[in-house]
């Protein structure tokens, strides 16, 4: 994708915040059905009517949605030297 090792490095930690948050939010899920004893099936039987399967994406779909989006836009990015060095004119920051 890129040769500017800052633009790449730039990637990684995205994505790997992206998959920091998708594992703390699949936590938080197991964690809130565990201490409640209610499973998020029996949960969604009581909001079901409030809460429609198709606006709520699964947890795969959500774990591949902010990736594939990120990768996408940065593939469709002109090369800048502001975005790799942070610099307006190009030039490395001191």
């Amino acid at each position: 994708m890129t040769s500017d090792i800052v633009t790449a490095g730039q990637v990684v930690a995205a994505v790997g915040a992206d998959v920091v948050g998708s594992v703390a939010r699949e936590s938080a899920r197991l964690q809130a059905s565990w201490r409640t004893g209610v499973t998020e099936e029996q949960w969604r039987a009581t909001v079901g009517r409030l809460v429609h399967a198709s606006a709520d994406p699964s947890a795969d779909d959500r774990f591949d949605f902010v990736p594939a989006r990120l990768l996408d836009g940065l593939a469709s990015c002109p090369d800048d030297p502001q975005w790799t060095t942070g610099a307006p004119d190009g030039d490395p920051l001191p």
